[in-house]
């Protein structure tokens, strides 16, 4: 109990099923999975995308014109002026 009478409980439930309380029981498990695959999802695409575009310009330099096609984005972006 709080100073202002009973303490409100708030949970989180499936919205198809009342009885399914989400993060508890069987949905922890679940949702740890969920966030694990999502974490490798975003971490796993930055990785890649930074080995290919370091892998191209190491073999055809900064300004080959493939280099700046497949990845321009990412070099121009990340210069210290566009920051």
């Amino acid at each position: 109990d709080g100073p202002n009478g009973p303490a409100m409980v708030f949970e989180q439930r499936y919205a198809s099923e009342l009885n399914f309380i989400c993060y508890e029981g069987p949905h922890a498990l679940i949702a740890w999975l969920a966030g694990i695959g999502i974490g490798v999802w975003v971490v796993g695409a930055c990785l890649l995308i930074s080995y290919l575009c370091f892998h191209s310009i190491e073999k055809r330099g900064l300004w080959h014109p493939l280099t700046r096609r497949r990845f321009g984005y990412f070099i121009i972006g990340l210069e210290p002026s566009f920051w």
